[in-house]
């Protein structure tokens, strides 16, 4: 979520949908598999209510927007590497994206993922396997680690 109104939206909507569904937690997971399933329903509950405006930044998020001119050479560099592997993962399956923002983003383990996701825990495994070379691919595309 590039917008962290969008991000606090999600996290009321989820924190919200907890407190009302916690009589329904059945607890065949771990409470955090649990709510995550929700945060990531809400979170794309969220991205598709806003996609019509994306793109356009709210004025009252106008003093959050860094000041990069005074930036030093290490900061721009680690902008500019994060954005490049922003640009590679938009250009990635919204399966592979998501596998891999649960796996190394968010730290999950393979077994949480599954039992998030609900597919086996091979699928998992085979599903990061093929991300990290998408990803790859279009990392060497740009041409970024092109030698890894």
């Amino acid at each position: 979520m590039r917008r962290p109104t969008l991000a606090e939206e999600a996290v009321i909507d989820t924190m919200m949908a907890v407190w009302n569904g916690a009589r329904g937690f059945a607890g065949t997971s771990r409470v955090s598999t649990w709510i995550l399933g929700i945060a990531r329903h809400k979170a794309l509950d969220a991205v598709r209510r806003s996609k019509h405006d994306r793109d356009a930044a709210p004025l009252d998020q106008a003093d959050e927007i860094a000041d990069t001119a005074a930036a030093p050479p290490e900061l721009a560099n680690r902008d500019h590497q994060a954005k490049l592997m922003q640009d590679a993962m938009g250009r990635l399956s919204p399966d592979h994206q998501e596998i891999l923002r649960l796996a190394f983003y968010e730290d999950l383990p393979y077994e949480d993922i599954a039992a998030l996701l609900s597919i086996p825990d091979n699928t998992v495994k085979t599903r990061v396997y093929y991300a990290k070379q998408q990803l790859r691919h279009q990392l060497a595309k740009q041409g970024v680690g092109s030698d890894s």
